[in-house]
């Protein structure tokens, strides 16, 4: 079979390490979907005689593995190898969604702090919805610039010096990230125990740690090869003090830290008071003409 030879993933959620451990808790087949030159592993779920291709379970990103992004004049030719595999996954899928994380279609840039868009017109011509969304990054430039560049809400919180990461349960990670959803009324996206085992897959798969630092828990992933390691599932009160013990570790000197989302306005206000950077990413989703209705019932699979 063919090797697209991709330089690394764009985040974590994008490792093979990571796709198995999840694809574990959801529902349907793991499905790789591969062209000369570029390949997606998805979960394909089949409801009645539709078949809709999505991300596994808690992959907040979720993109294609590509030998280079199409350059701009192949871009407006065809596409490349992105364009073979968008017709690929077309062809058997009645409906798709992707997240492109920030540094996707970046040669050397996925450890920057703001990375620019990637040029998704491949996407877009073949009929695919293509929207911004955001994240908020953070780069660990020691606790002293950290605790400089947070708000003074924030910086009020701190105690006088960084905290030691303490190492928590997977268990006790579970528990405190579905006590965060009920208290906001929210459904969490697995239930307790299969937020478990994916964390304690993660950690076993040499991707993941689960950390602790007062009364907040997470798990953070990091796959080591440039992707930046990504907050990806927390909770209990506290963050500002977790985001600056991280950023006293020595594994994350000088790294970026990709929190995870900005999307709902509590959320991303508590994560500019810690004095990140905004940052774009590209959504995008694809049904088959004529059935918008059908893919609805499906949500939020796409």
């Amino acid at each position: 079979m063919p090797d697209p030879s991709a330089p690394g993933p764009a985040s974590p959620y994008d490792a093979a390490a990571f796709v198995a451990v999840a694809a574990r808790e959801g529902r349907g087949a793991l499905v790789t979907t591969e062209v000369p030159g570029a390949r997606l592993v998805a979960l394909e779920r089949r409801t009645g005689p539709f078949v809709v291709s999505h991300a596994p379970p808690l992959g907040f990103y979720h993109g294609p593995s590509l030998a280079a992004w199409p350059a701009e004049p192949e871009a407006t030719r065809g596409g490349g190898a992105l364009g073979l595999l968008v017709d690929a996954v077309q062809a058997r899928a009645h409906a798709f969604a992707l997240a492109l994380a920030p540094g996707t279609g970046v040669a050397n840039g996925a450890d920057a702090l703001c990375p620019p868009l990637p040029d998704v017109r491949p996407l877009v011509w073949r009929g695919v919805t293509c929207e911004v969304r955001f994240t908020y990054r953070l780069r660990l430039d020691g606790p002293d610039a950290v605790r400089a560049a947070m708000r003074p809400n924030a910086r009020r919180t701190l105690p006088a010096h960084p905290e030691p990461l303490a190492q928590a349960s997977p268990e006790a990670l579970a528990a405190v990230v579905v006590a965060a959803y009920t208290r906001h009324r929210r459904r969490p996206p697995l239930g307790e125990a299969a937020l478990a085992r994916v964390a304690a897959g993660c950690e076993a798969a040499g991707i993941g740690r689960v950390v602790q630092v007062g009364e907040a828990v997470a798990l953070v992933l990091d796959t080591g090869d440039g992707a930046a390691p990504c907050l990806a599932l927390n909770g209990g009160p506290g963050l500002p003090r977790l985001v600056w013990a991280l950023a006293a570790d020595a594994a994350l000197a000088g790294r970026v830290l990709d929190l995870i989302g900005a999307n709902t306005p509590s959320i991303a206000d508590a994560k500019r008071r810690l004095g990140a950077t905004l940052v774009p990413y590209v959504r995008a989703t694809w049904h088959r003409a004529g059935l918008a209705r059908a893919v609805s019932a499906l949500r939020p699979l796409v």
